[in-house]
């Protein structure tokens, strides 16, 4: 099946005889230290050139995680593949200016973002764009009333420093997957400000 796979990728490359494969056992096993739960989904795509994966699922965390292992593999056809899935992140996009002083915050309070859905999702995390200087941003997802007024529910917080070095698109990656509810009111407020 390995020998199959499209070119480029690491398996064609592995497998065209450019290279010396060393087998890691006495049946000529080949070990790639790589975690198994997605090599099921890696095969079956060499196979079929298809992702078996129900159009209504909703384990974005393993699409993510299964997107990640298909670019570490290079079967971009793959990506593609996932790529075609919402997967309920919402991105927060703030253009972030930098001024003559070392160190910024907005003067107006959080940035927040009311939002419902239509059906059962998964919120990951936020992407923040737009600044090329470090920062640290502070998330919270919060359960609202109708009205947005009142908070009904904490449902995660999360804080985290980003250098120069990340680039000026960051993902805020929530510690545990937030569900989101039809019929429900959620905010998510976030805060940043600058080293």
């Amino acid at each position: 099946t390995l020998r199959g796979a499209p070119n480029p990728s690491l398996f064609a490359a592995m497998f065209s005889g450019r290279h010396a494969v060393v087998s890691s056992g006495p049946d000529g096993s080949i070990f790639i230290d790589r975690d198994g739960r997605h090599f099921a989904d890696i095969l079956n795509y060499i196979r079929t050139q298809q992702l078996a994966y129900p159009a209504d699922g909703t384990d974005f965390k393993y699409l993510l995680e299964l997107r990640a292992e298909a670019e570490y593999y290079g079967l971009m056809g793959l990506v593609n593949l996932v790529d075609r899935y919402p997967y309920g992140v919402t991105r927060v996009v703030r253009g972030l200016c930098r001024g003559v002083e070392d160190t910024w915050v907005y003067e107006d309070g959080p940035d927040e973002i009311v939002l419902t859905v239509d059906k059962p999702v998964q919120l990951l995390g936020v992407g923040l764009c737009g600044s090329d200087c470090g920062y640290t941003a502070d998330l919270d997802v919060l359960e609202v009333s109708e009205d947005f007024s009142e908070e009904v529910a904490s449902l995660a917080s999360i804080s985290q420093t980003f250098t120069k070095s990340d680039g000026n698109i960051c993902k805020l990656v929530l510690l545990d997957p937030v569900q989101l509810q039809p019929d429900r009111y959620y905010m998510l407020s976030a805060r940043v400000q600058g080293p």
